[in-house]
């Protein structure tokens, strides 16, 4: 039996309503594998489209998957282009996922690619899926506004240079969601490879989240002058929600839905295996 859950629209409110909410990278190319994390209950997918390219029908097919079960269907693009961005939206995706954002231009230029002018540079089309392919045509203004104010741009810091910008990122305009830190980039790009818990590599982290959920910016009479930005930290195991929640996070991330599968599997041949040494049917 299907879990309920929230509408998958009001994942952008829950998120800054400061929620705990779960999602899983997926980067097998199978809507089969989206609806099994919707009955296992995560309340969103990231598609996977930087580091396993799948074909445009793979993607709608996966978002479909994602509506059909209830949960929201994010798309990580392979780079930062109006074009990747504009494919992903129009295939019915809830938002994206934009990698190596370093500076808060990088996230004016992904904020921008989400919207129809004027706010920003989103070409316009009536015919495709999110438009319900041209019977919208009458009421697509209408549509449009309200589809916009509920997708989810979530930024990807993975290197040095977005850890020393992050006051900067996070202040930028309203659009940015969530800041998710890459920690196995991050790593890299430190001259950590490999090395996640590296005492260096988990300060930047740690940093970058204090800087996020600590920002404050307002106006005359206290009255806070942009949406906060939410910390979301990608998990290897659930066990780490505890202490990145501790310091503030409210969005996670699943690092893989192979490593879940690769982790339920093992226990299953581990306990099983035990076995080995209780007498077999039939035996003296």
């Amino acid at each position: 039996m299907q879990m309920n859950r929230p509408d998958p629209a009001q994942l952008k409110a829950r998120m800054h309503a400061g929620e705990i909410v779960l999602g899983a990278f997926v980067f097998m190319p199978s809507p089969a594998v989206v609806e099994i994390l919707a009955e296992a209950g995560f309340d969103f997918v990231i598609i996977d489209q930087e580091h396993s390219p799948r074909n445009p029908e793979t993607v709608e097919n996966m978002i479909r998957a994602a509506e059909a079960r209830g949960i929201a269907a994010l798309v990580r693009v392979h780079k930062n282009d109006p074009i990747a961005i504009l494919h992903a939206l129009e295939a019915g995706a809830g938002g994206v996922v934009v990698p190596f954002i370093r500076n808060g231009a990088d996230v004016r230029n992904a904020v921008a690619a989400l919207h129809y002018p004027p706010r920003g540079i989103r070409g316009l089309c009536t015919q495709t899926r999110v438009a319900h392919y041209g019977a919208l045509r009458k009421d697509f203004v209408a549509h449009a506004t309200a589809r916009a104010k509920e997708l989810v741009v979530i930024g990807l810091i993975e290197d040095p240079s977005g850890i020393a910008h992050i006051d900067e990122i996070v202040a930028t305009e309203d659009g940015l969601d969530a800041m998710l830190i890459g920690r196995g980039d991050l790593a890299a790009t430190m001259g950590r490879l490999g090395q996640t818990d590296d005492p260096e590599v988990r300060a930047a982290v740690t940093g970058a989240i204090q800087a996020t959920v600590n920002w404050k910016h307002y106006e005359i009479g206290h009255t806070p002058s942009k949406q906060r930005v939410c910390a979301a930290m990608t998990v290897f195991s659930s066990a780490e929600c505890t202490s990145w929640a501790d310091l503030g996070c409210n969005v996670f991330v699943a690092a893989s839905e192979a490593s879940l599968f690769l982790t339920a599997a093992r226990q299953w041949t581990t306990g099983a295996r035990d076995l080995t040494g209780h007498p077999q049917p039939g035996s003296l």
